[in-house]
């Protein structure tokens, strides 16, 4: 009888330390996750940049390969957007001279044609793959590149 009790009080520390054992894991639950999820968030997002930068380098170094080899000469390059991404080329005023991304509508940075200077005066938006015909030209004696998504 006596071991009876014995195991009856250690079952009754066991259902009185209980609930609190669970609330303490509750609290430690609920603190953590949002950490986890916005790590999460964030790696998605270190990835689509790191995507979106390989890609735009690309179009940077066709560029400049076509504009080097002269006017009228022309090259084309693939360009692999990633989904909820975009790649604007060009525009008007100092976006004529550069390359923006974004990703689900927030910029992720602007690249700009810095050598050599050129501009592409017509805004290109560009959010699927798609391959791009570049041709070296003039703008107003300025040096430019036409872009054709072929």
């Amino acid at each position: 009888m006596q071991a009876d009790r014995d195991s009856l009080r250690s079952d009754r520390k066991g259902v009185l330390g209980l609930p609190i054992k669970l609330m303490i894991t509750m609290i430690i639950l609920a603190l953590s996750i949002p950490l986890i999820v916005e790590a999460m968030e964030d790696n998605e997002v270190n990835m689509m940049n790191s995507e979106m930068e390989q890609e735009v380098s690309k179009l940077k170094d066709a560029v400049s390969a076509v504009h080097y080899s002269g006017k009228g000469s022309s090259r084309t390059v693939d360009i692999n957007v990633p989904a909820g991404c975009e790649i604007s080329i060009g525009g008007t005023g100092t976006d004529a001279y550069s390359v923006r991304a974004s990703f689900e509508g927030k910029q992720m940075f602007t690249a700009y044609f810095e050598k050599p200077i050129v501009m592409v005066p017509h805004e290109i938006l560009i959010t699927s793959g798609c391959t791009l015909l570049l041709k070296s030209t003039y703008y107003d004696e300025r040096a430019g590149i036409e872009v054709t998504i072929l």
